[in-house]
């Protein structure tokens, strides 16, 4: 527990990790099935004003792209931070007790 009253628990950690890393991936593959579709929408290239929607299109398409893809790093990114937090607990928390253990042994 930490001095402000924080329970900390490496378990929960890692769980939230792996879901953080899950909700990445899942929004990825969410992000590639719908550029699939949108890949499928064709505006006419005959006239001006089909050419204009057409372009902005792609270019609302590529800012989105931008978008999703620095969202599913940075769950991905988070996830691995998370499960680090809960190693590096765990191993401060195990020599702490280490710790202890030999303070008591020499008593």
């Amino acid at each position: 527990m930490t001095d402000d009253g924080i329970k900390i628990q490496s378990g929960s950690l890692r769980r939230a990790a792996s879901d953080l890393h899950r909700a990445g991936e899942s929004l990825d593959k969410e992000w590639k099935s719908f550029q699939a579709q949108a890949k499928d929408l064709k505006y006419g290239s005959t006239d001006m004003v089909g050419s204009l929607i057409g372009a902005s299109y792609e270019a609302v398409i590529s800012w989105a792209h931008t978008s999703y893809d620095s969202a599913v790093k940075a769950f991905v990114s988070f996830g691995k931070a998370v499960d680090v937090m809960a190693a590096r607990y765990d191993g401060a928390e195990n020599a702490g007790v280490a710790a202890a253990k030999r303070v008591g042994e020499d008593l």
